[in-house]
């Protein structure tokens, strides 16, 4: 089999893709629902500690370079062990991408299309993925990486053009109710960022081109990822102030809606929006190119990814009944969900450190 390799760049981008995916309607969302007014402090707090997690992928990656995670964890553990461990793991990233999935076809469906049954528009981003995976891992790559490019420049200007409307007593009153509301809210929107993100795993390290930046690549893209969030965060409470930030379902957007460029083109909002979509069909694409080759190892799967996808699209529309369903499940379920990856990653990367001292 020909060897599959992407550069570091676009490791990158694909990284960005997926932290930034989840802006509208879950981290910044399960953040300012829990912290209220802090909500951009909870942000803050949540990149922190996302280090943590973030470092454990970076561990387990470095073993054994030239597996991907299904094979590092049938070397680690014994077969049905590892075979409990690696089921766990595509149930866990199958729900991640189910949810990401609902998010952006129920904004699409809340800010665009309302008369269009949500099945047409979910289906419509299932059929992409699916085409995504038949094309491979490199093409998911290079395009995450002009996509993400295009993006950071957008939010740039953007930022640039909207800042005139932050107003610094919005941010007030700082830690309102104390510490820990930004805590609890950090916690959840930590594990929102940076579980996903354990996706990149079923690349192999040295499937990597330059290899030698892997650990700073990863580190980097975080960065930025992180950073947009904490941005996005601080400017959506500076600019519409708590009140109105509690109103609506996605405030980053009606914080869009202000912007005018030049004073004659509006709907500037859309085009970000558009990206925002995009980073979102990257990170559904991820999840599913690693239960595809959890299953069977195939770069650019066909019969099942049809299979994979299809499952995802189904679970979107039918396991949240409406909005309100899925908002409870935000805050009080998937948290704990993600949580069970962490900890698989914790007990990997403990496997790992004793599999090294006995050799």
């Amino acid at each position: 089999m020909k060897k599959i390799t992407i550069n570091s760049l676009q490791l990158g981008a694909i990284i960005i893709s997926i932290i930034t995916a989840l802006i509208m309607g879950i981290s910044v969302f399960n953040a300012f629902v829990i912290a209220k007014v802090d909500g951009y402090i909870a942000t803050i707090i949540s990149t922190i500690l996302g280090i943590i997690p973030l470092l454990l992928i970076i561990y387990i990656a470095n073993y054994k370079p030239q597996l991907n995670i299904k094979e590092k964890i049938n070397t680690l553990f014994k077969h049905k062990t590892s075979f409990i461990i690696n089921l766990i793991i595509s149930i866990i990233i199958t729900i991640i991408a189910t949810t990401s999935l609902f998010s952006v076809v129920n904004f699409i469906v809340s800010q665009f299309l309302s008369n269009t049954p949500i099945i047409y528009i979910a289906s419509f981003l299932g059929i992409l993925t699916i085409y995504a995976l038949t094309k491979g891992i490199e093409t998911i790559s290079r395009t995450s990486l002009i996509l993400i490019t295009i993006d950071i420049i957008l939010f740039i200007i953007l930022g640039m053009l909207i800042i005139n409307e932050f107003k610094i007593d919005n941010l007030k009153p700082v830690l309102e109710y104390g510490i820990q509301r930004p805590i609890k809210a950090s916690i959840g929107t930590m594990l929102m960022i940076t579980i996903p993100i354990f996706t990149i795993l079923m690349i192999p390290k040295n499937n990597i081109v330059d290899n030698k930046n892997y650990n700073k690549t990863i580190l980097i893209a975080y960065a930025i990822g992180s950073s947009i969030i904490i941005i996005i965060s601080t400017l959506t409470i500076g600019i519409l102030g708590q009140y109105l930030t509690d109103i609506y379902q996605y405030p980053e957007y009606i914080v869009l809606k202000k912007i005018s460029l030049f004073d004659f083109i509006d709907r500037i909002e859309n085009i970000i929006c558009i990206f925002w979509i995009f980073s979102t069909f990257i990170s559904i694409s991820m999840c599913s190119y690693y239960i595809t080759n959890t299953i069977k190892k195939n770069d650019k799967p066909k019969k099942l990814a049809i299979i994979v996808v299809t499952i995802i699209v189904l679970l979107s529309i039918n396991v949240f009944k409406n909005n309100t369903t899925f908002n409870y499940y935000i805050i009080n379920i998937y948290p704990y969900i993600l949580s069970i990856l962490l900890l698989l990653s914790i007990i990997i990367a403990i496997k790992i450190k004793h599999k090294k001292n006995l050799e």
